[in-house]
C-alpha cells in the first residue's frame, strides 16, 4: 500500500491522505493504465451483515471509460472475499466518492465517503 499512498485516513464523511501517481508495472497499471488508485482494508463488518458492497460512484465502466456512470453498477461484493482488501482507480476525486452498501437480508445501510480531500501527485 506504500506504493500507492501516503497518510489515508477517515475524517467525518471523506477519506484524506495522498494517492501517489503510480506507473510501475502491476496488475493494477497493466489493467487499469497508471493513475492514481485508492487502497483499503474493509474492517468494522457486522456479524448480521449477508451483502457488503464497496466500490466508487461514479464508476467510468473500466479502463479507459471516461462517461461517468451514476450507478452502483461498480459497486462489487467483498462478503466472502477473503481478505477483503480493495484497490480503486481513482479517475475524478472531485466528484467520485467511496461507496459501501451493507445488508442483512432485510434492510440495507449505504455510506458514502467524499474523495475531495485527498492530494493526487
Amino acid at each position: 500500500m506504500s506504493d500507492l499512498q501516503d497518510d489515508i485516513t477517515f475524517v467525518g464523511n471523506g477519506i484524506a491522505g495522498t494517492l501517489k501517481h503510480y506507473d510501475t508495472s502491476s496488475q493494477l497499471v497493466d489493467y487499469w493504465g497508471e493513475g492514481n488508485f485508492l487502497a483499503l482494508k474493509i474492517t468494522n463488518i457486522p456479524a448480521a451483515a449477508t451483502s457488503v458492497k464497496v466500490g466508487l460512484v461514479p464508476t467510468y465502466g473500466g479502463p479507459g471509460g471516461t462517461t461517468p456512470i451514476y450507478d452502483d453498477s461498480g459497486l462489487v461484493e467483498i462478503i466472502e472475499d477473503e481478505d477483503k482488501n480493495l484497490a480503486a482507480f481513482i479517475s475524478n476525486k472531485d466528484i467520485q466518492k467511496f461507496v459501501v452498501v451493507t445488508s442483512d437480508g432485510n434492510s440495507s445501510v449505504r455510506k458514502e465517503y467524499d474523495l475531495s480531500p485527498l492530494v493526487c501527485e
